[in-house]
């Protein structure tokens, strides 16, 4: 069912959770977002400079698609994303849609807890898609990127990654 994922997930200054004995899986260091007409072309453009803003140079990372399913914009991504891995750039990719369905609203933060979780555990969970697009991984991740291309022109990534 469309939209049927709840996600919850608790966004705090590591102070505040320290101090009421919570412990923290990981950080969520950084988001942006933006919109587009949906030209061609438009979906990648603004997802590659998210991403070139979120993965340093030299560090891989893992990335979690939280794309809805809608063409051409996920295509887009997916295109984007093999082009990453090509470079080097992105060494694992999972798509939050395969696990938990389409949850619209709820996709980035269902994805932010995915990538809390796949860090604490020091592993992702298995891929589950039959396309290829899910890609093995190997090392435990330290940062997961999360895309996102909306149904109607929104773009928005984030990364988490591991506390230090």
């Amino acid at each position: 069912m469309l939209g049927s994922v709840g996600a919850f997930l608790i966004v705090e200054a590591r102070e505040h959770a320290e101090a009421r004995g919570a412990r923290a899986y990981a950080r969520l260091a950084d988001v942006r977002t933006d919109q587009s007409r949906r030209r061609p072309g438009d979906v990648a453009a603004k997802l590659g400079r998210q991403l070139d803003a979120l993965i340093p140079a030299g560090e891989p990372a893992s990335v979690l698609s939280a794309a809805t399913g809608a063409m051409p914009a996920t295509a887009e991504e997916r295109e984007l994303l093999g082009q990453l891995i090509a470079a080097g750039r992105v060494d694992t990719v999972r798509a939050v849609g395969t696990m938990l369905g389409a949850a619209t609203s709820a996709t980035v933060p269902a994805a932010a807890g995915l990538a809390a979780l796949a860090i604490a555990r020091q592993g992702f969970y298995r891929p589950v898609d039959g396309t290829g697009f899910e890609t093995p991984k190997g090392a435990a991740p330290r940062r997961i990127a999360i895309t996102s291309a909306g149904m109607w022109r929104g773009e928005a990534s984030a990364v988490v990654t591991a506390i230090k």
